[in-house]
């Protein structure tokens, strides 16, 4: 089943070119599926009284225009069909004003037992009140598979803000994004000519902790490590 919405554009969700933001894409997509879900009757903040959530595994985004103020823009999305119990794959698609595509998506969820502290499967119940759709915008079965770079070239220590935790105590998945752009050097980040964004995490940061962001440019592919006080990678995102 498709959900879709209209949007209103926000002036805050533009450059001064009049060009989208990154960030205000990802929110978007985000927005228009926590919709989905509550018209489904699948509410997230009530999911989360109930001890279970929804968490957001990774992104791909491709861009193929940036969306230019004031613009009016359709936001589409719709479950994926997949045969596997364990996660979710999220299919998005914002439409300009003529009606083409300008920024494709795909996101994979899972659904995660807050007090035992691992995922579970997603019950063919609740899979149903999505009505999966065959239609896909990405051929590949999954989200793609992103990797360390064998170095970085550059350490950023951010701190974290209040405001980048959310409702489950955890940093938002659009705070890593955030993160990511802080750690460009000045030159890439004010060109901001990125097509594509590739995020996937591995493990969440929690509020209070330390981390650092780690900047590596191979290839063109702009990656960013995000490290937890203890070393560990908690998520990487790469944009080109």
């Amino acid at each position: 089943m498709r959900y879709e919405e209209s949007y209103a554009p926000r002036i805050g969700d533009y450059d001064g070119e009049g060009r989208m933001f990154l960030p205000a894409v990802l929110r978007i997509l985000e927005d228009i599926a926590s919709r989905h879900s509550a018209h489904v009757g699948d509410c997230v903040i009530e999911d989360t009284r109930q001890g279970v959530a929804w968490f957001i595994v990774g992104w791909h985004v491709q861009v193929l225009r940036r969306p230019v103020y004031p613009e009016p823009l359709t936001i589409r999305t719709w479950a994926r069909t997949t045969p596997r119990k364990g996660s979710m794959l999220r299919e998005y698609c914002i439409l300009g004003a003529d009606g083409a595509p300008c920024v494709l998506g795909l996101s994979k969820f899972a659904l995660f037992d807050l007090r035992a502290g691992h995922v579970v499967p997603v019950s063919d119940a609740l899979f149903a009140l999505y009505a999966p759709d065959e239609e896909r915008l990405f051929e590949e079965s999954d989200l793609p598979r992103l990797h360390e770079p064998d170095a970085y070239q550059s350490v950023t220590q951010v701190a974290l803000r209040r405001s980048d935790i959310d409702f489950n105590a955890h940093v938002h998945n659009l705070s890593y994004l955030y993160l990511a752009l802080e750690a460009l050097p000045e030159d890439v980040y004010r060109q901001d000519a990125f097509t594509a964004l590739r995020m996937v995490f591995r493990k969440a940061v929690q509020a209070g902790e330390a981390i650092e962001c780690r900047y590596a440019n191979v290839g063109g592919v702009h990656t960013v490590g995000i490290y937890g006080g203890d070393g560990t990678l908690r998520a990487l995102v790469e944009m080109e």
